[in-house]
């Protein structure tokens, strides 16, 4: 097989990648880690891009705990930035937003719920299905939305459940998704959706709402009713 083609990287992919050894190997995605315990991701799929990205051609043929493979910079025809910059949904799109956490009635995700009782949300952190569970999904998507909202009063969550949030409770990828939600960064996905509802495209609306669904067997669901669930306790459509 050809060498992978790198086609694009986050912005905070580094020109010298530090040691990265393979963590996880899948057929969409490897993730790497550095000395620091770090992620570091390779995909296949642009929507895939998040923070420390390379955007490959395919995905070279790497086993767990082997070293990460030597990708040389050239002229990558993209680069995505992962950093989250304030703002606010349009108000045509509460119907839409208000909707998502219904997804917790589903079977699957139902525990979700019932922990959300407490009001707190690390309570859900380890908590549910899938590889990242869906419980730090949920987490997530608050988070992004805090950040996106970008008011004194989200900040401020923000930074006391940072203080609060133990990596140690939940699986390695699922707390460095929450590290880089708490450090103000966001996945392609999520920075698509933030950027449609911004604006009064429906198609754009639909197809960023689509693609969130479409990600991972429950993980975007999950990522939504967080995600909705912070826009209503913050009142997102608010003026600042």
């Amino acid at each position: 097989m050809d060498a992978p083609v790198l086609l694009g990287v986050s912005v905070d992919w580094p020109d010298v990648p530090p040691p990265l050894r393979v963590r996880e190997a899948h057929r969409r995605a490897v993730n790497l880690e550095d000395p620091r315990g770090r992620r570091f991701s390779l995909v296949t799929d642009p929507r895939d891009l998040g923070p420390r990205t390379a955007w490959l051609s395919h995905l070279p043929e790497l086993r767990e705990g082997e070293p990460g493979p030597d990708l040389p910079r050239g002229e990558e025809g993209f680069r995505f930035d992962p950093r989250i910059r304030p703002g606010r949904p349009r108000p045509r799109w509460r119907p839409l937003w208000e909707e998502w956490p219904v997804f917790l009635e589903d079977p699957e995700l139902r525990a979700l719920g019932e922990a959300l009782r407490e009001e707190d949300p690390l309570a859900l952190a380890g908590l549910g299905p899938g590889h990242t569970p869906a419980g730090d999904d949920w987490i997530a998507g608050w988070l992004v939305a805090l950040g996106w909202i970008g008011s004194p009063e989200s900040l401020r969550a923000r930074g006391e459940l940072g203080r609060r949030f133990d990596p140690g409770r939940t699986a390695w990828l699922a707390g460095e998704v929450i590290r880089d939600a708490l450090e103000g960064l966001a996945w392609a996905r999520p920075a698509a959706l933030t950027a449609a509802l911004e604006g009064e495209d429906g198609e754009a609306v639909l197809r960023a709402i689509s693609a969130m669904t479409d990600w991972g067997h429950t993980s975007g669901r999950a990522w939504l009713a967080g995600f909705a669930g912070a826009l209503g306790r913050f009142d997102a459509t608010a003026p600042r």
